[in-house]
């Protein structure tokens, strides 16, 4: 890739800025990658340095990210994304953090995604695209974590409370409920990555 500084350069500014300057680079750095369209494979050397420090970015974002405020998220997916465009999810996808502590946070991230309206920014662009975007790179996630081996009984902070004694006797928890509830949702309204509530939500059931 002879692009890589260049690449590298424009992902070490956005760390440095704390995803501030995510929307200010996008233009060069998709008009970079979106060259290896039709080769993507020559990604491959370069991939994880350019996959991990933003996808450790996204978490970063994730875990500060309120229902009122999901920018941060928005703009970090929306770098995401244009490379799980060019060399494909299940690709990129492994080098996203693997952490089944994060699930719980990425569904609520991804429904806080999923409520905000979409509305039309200073350069008078949709904001719908972004929106979007965000939602499969969310997905995308939660399809990695949901594969995880762990117990969701000690991962979901609710399985104490009274109201989930129920869920319990029945072999699942409210998280396991939710993410169950939110792919059968997508299944309806399928996006570009129709195959990941599949996943997420079978995984979750099993």
């Amino acid at each position: 890739m002879e692009e890589f500084d260049e690449i590298r350069g424009l992902i070490s500014r956005v760390v440095a800025s704390n995803g501030k300057d995510a929307r200010s680079v996008y233009d060069r750095y998709k008009a970079i990658l979106t060259k290896y369209q039709e080769q993507p494979q020559l990604l491959d050397g370069c991939l994880e340095a350019i996959v991990q420090p933003l996808s450790v970015l996204l978490r970063q974002a994730a875990m500060r990210s309120t229902a009122q405020d999901t920018t941060s998220v928005q703009n970090v997916c929306r770098l995401l994304h244009v490379l799980i465009t060019v060399r494909g999810y299940k690709t990129v996808v492994r080098f996203f953090p693997h952490e089944a502590a994060d699930l719980e946070r990425v569904l609520q991230v991804l429904g806080y995604v999923r409520d905000t309206q979409p509305s039309a920014d200073s350069t008078g662009d949709s904001s719908s695209i972004a929106l979007w975007e965000a939602q499969a790179v969310l997905m995308l996630w939660l399809s990695i974590l949901v594969l995880m081996p762990f117990d969701l009984f000690i991962l979901d902070s609710s399985v104490t409370s009274d109201a989930s004694s129920q869920h319990a006797q029945r072999g699942f928890t409210p998280l396991a409920a939710r993410i169950m509830a939110l792919c059968q949702d997508y299944l309806k309204h399928p996006g570009g990555h129709s195959a990941t509530p599949r996943t997420c939500k079978s995984t979750s059931h099993a």
